[in-house]
């Protein structure tokens, strides 16, 4: 039970990936110290693709030969806070697509549970091994929120 609690929220191409100990090791990798990003997990980090592309091809392709999706690659990893947040807030879903795909009508109750309006939250997409969703983040402060159950684009 332990092996699947998520110690890492990775934030690659403009989704979410739920990462538990079990997920690293399914690639065969070893799983990262989440108390390298933060005092308490899970961890939320940017999977960071070098800014030479070069350098950046060199790595998919011996990512791609191992199987191992980049956004399990660990040593990409910087911390959220450090670089990525603004690439977050760029990457939400607009109204109008998240009200298409919210055939269950859950965004009205999730905001009226957490309070304000659509504008104060950017929605991304959030996969993990058993669930595939939006999280809400408030944009004031960064702060996630939680899960609203509207399907993601895979």
């Amino acid at each position: 039970m332990y092996s699947e609690r998520p110690t890492f929220f990775v934030f690659y191409e403009d989704h979410f990936y739920s990462a538990s100990a079990d997920s690293y090791e399914r690639f065969g990798a070893r799983p990262p110290d989440p108390t390298a990003f933060t005092d308490r997990p899970p961890a939320f980090v940017y999977a960071k693709t070098p800014d030479d592309p070069i350098e950046e091809a060199n790595q998919r392709r011996v990512l791609y030969q191992t199987g191992m999706p980049f956004w399990a690659n660990s040593p990409s990893y910087v911390a959220l806070q450090d670089e990525g947040m603004e690439k977050v807030f760029s990457a939400g879903t607009g109204e109008f697509e998240l009200t298409r795909r919210d055939i269950d009508g859950n965004l009205g109750p999730w905001l009226a549970r957490n309070g304000g309006s659509f504008d104060d939250y950017v929605f991304v997409p959030i996969h993990s091994r058993y669930r595939d969703a939006f999280i809400g983040i408030r944009k004031a402060d960064g702060a996630f929120i939680d899960i609203v159950e509207i399907p993601p684009p895979m």
